[in-house]
């Protein structure tokens, strides 16, 4: 699992389908992230920011991935500020 930190400290934590992020690229199973508000202390206000098939390749869901993630940081950046 990739885990991105927020400002505040709130985590989105990110892994393939199968909960890990070592699977083969041409194997590519799809992304899960998730919003965790209260990092792992609990998992009250978990909300899905992005979930893929794998559909369209490993570069082109990653990029998708990628941008979901960034959006959702940076509204909860502003949101916290």
């Amino acid at each position: 699992m990739v885990t991105v930190d927020i400002a505040g400290g709130p985590e989105i934590w990110i892994a393939d389908r199968t909960g890990h992020t070592d699977s083969p690229v041409d194997a590519h199973p799809g992304w899960v992230a998730l919003y965790r508000p209260h990092a792992d202390l609990s998992d009250e206000g978990e909300a899905e920011v992005y979930r893929s098939e794998g559909t369209g390749g490993f570069t082109q869901d990653t990029a998708a991935l990628v941008v979901a993630v960034v959006q959702c940081a940076a509204a909860r950046s502003l949101a916290a500020a």
